[in-house]
């Protein structure tokens, strides 16, 4: 095998060119949370709502102001509680992506980096130990961890959640004649 030579890492400030143009929009499990929570309203919301009035919550009779902020908290906790019954959609804890192809080959300033864990989560088990009591907690089998590059200038493009698009390190090229010092 011969020896290659490592280019020096990205860092803010640089200027990327998009190789695959595939966006980051979450890492996480099957199931988003939000997602969950856009449907508890969707489904349920006249039901949250009469059972808020029951409990004496107080609305608005005009219909262009915004519901009293126990909406949404009902509307999470239903979601948590709709995700633990479903397993979050499984164990793969995985990085959801969003593809805009027309992107491709454009550049971008990095303005930000933050690194996502994915793999298979393994839950915790309490065993017999030498104590007679040991407890082994849970963690990602087969973890990989992924550096997440925030994008300047990203602004008209929304990776689906309402936030400027960042994209995996893999994804993209440094462009040298751009690079920081």
């Amino acid at each position: 095998m011969g020896t290659k030579t490592k280019s020096r890492p990205i860092r803010v400030g640089d200027t990327v060119r998009i190789v695959t143009p595939a966006f980051f929009i979450r890492c996480g499990y099957p199931i988003a949370f939000a997602d969950v929570v856009a449907k508890v309203r969707a489904d349920h919301l006249p039901l949250i709502e009469l059972f808020l009035k029951a409990v004496g919550v107080k609305f608005s009779a005009l219909n262009y102001e915004p519901p009293p902020a126990s909406v949404d908290k009902v509307a999470k906790a239903v979601a948590y509680d709709l995700l633990k019954l479903a397993g979050h959609g499984g164990r793969e804890r995985r990085i959801h992506t969003k593809a805009f192809p027309e992107l491709a080959g454009q550049a971008f300033r990095v303005t930000g980096v933050r690194f996502v864990k994915t793999g298979d989560y393994s839950p915790g088990r309490h065993h017999g130990g030498y104590d007679g009591y040991e407890y082994d907690p849970p963690y990602l089998a087969n973890e990989q961890t992924h550096r997440i590059l925030a994008l300047a200038g990203s602004h008209e493009w929304e990776d689906g959640y309402g936030r400027t698009l960042s994209i995996e390190l893999s994804n993209v090229e440094l462009m040298t004649e751009f690079a920081a010092a």
